[in-house]
């Protein structure tokens, strides 16, 4: 595996932000591999801001779309497999409380390998297009 890139964001939602319509930040970066998503929520919060990580303004963590991941002065986080590898993500949050707050999140990166080639293959390949010709 190729080193770890970490590429932080700081996301900022309004207060009066409603779950119903969450705020859509977008935190796009170089099409990379996601090994790890984090997150830290500031003191104050107190049940009133909840946050999901989306691949274009589509909720993927948590795996249940309808689920918040909600703290106060905590941070949490979760490893990933299997996602998309676009670079195309985005923090989807509410925050119903009267005061703006602001919650980093961090994505841990590595540039996806590209796969070997085997020449065999292609050779192969050639040669069975040849086939039933005369």
């Amino acid at each position: 595996m190729s080193r770890t890139i970490v590429r932080r964001f700081d996301v900022t939602i309004p207060a009066g932000t409603l779950k119903a319509v969450p705020l859509v930040t977008t935190t796009r970066f170089a099409p990379s591999v996601v090994d790890k998503v984090m997150w830290q929520f500031p003191s104050g919060c107190n049940g009133t801001v909840g946050i999901q990580v989306g691949a274009r303004g589509v909720a993927v963590i948590p795996a249940d779309a309808s689920q918040f991941y909600v703290a106060s002065g905590d941070s949490g986080g979760i490893d990933t497999a299997d996602m998309h590898t676009t670079g195309d993500w985005s923090v989807i949050g509410y925050n119903t409380g009267s005061l703006p707050h602001t919650i980093s999140v961090t994505f841990h990166t590595h540039i996806a390998e590209p796969p070997q080639q085997h020449d065999f293959i292609v050779d192969s390949v050639g040669m069975l297009l040849g086939m039933g010709e005369s």
